[in-house]
């Protein structure tokens, strides 16, 4: 079974209007992460335990969840954060470059 080596998440331009929703960073990129996490293990038909993730903060670039599986797989998910929620726009997996 694979295993998740790495999550790593990109705060983006979308965060910002979470934070203008919620007032609290921590608590908007807990449920971007969470909804990331859900279309990833979806996508990858597998499941997927959260158990740490690191932040990068790009605001020229997409909010997005990344997930880097054991086997060289990458689960992308662009976060889109819409009607007060964060969904997920687009997934794909990818090969990690090394």
């Amino acid at each position: 079974m694979t295993k998740v080596k790495e999550i790593s998440v990109n705060l983006g331009r979308d965060v910002k209007y979470c934070m203008n929703r919620f007032g609290d960073r921590e608590l908007c990129v807990d449920r971007m992460v969470k909804a990331g996490i859900a279309a990833a293990a979806n996508k990858l038909g597998m499941s997927i335990e959260l158990n740490s993730y690191s932040v990068e903060e790009d605001f020229e670039r997409n909010d997005a969840v990344y997930v880097d599986l054991e086997d060289g797989r990458r689960a992308v998910v662009i976060m889109t954060f819409c009607e007060g929620e964060w969904k997920p726009y687009d997934i794909w997996i990818t090969e990690i470059r090394n």
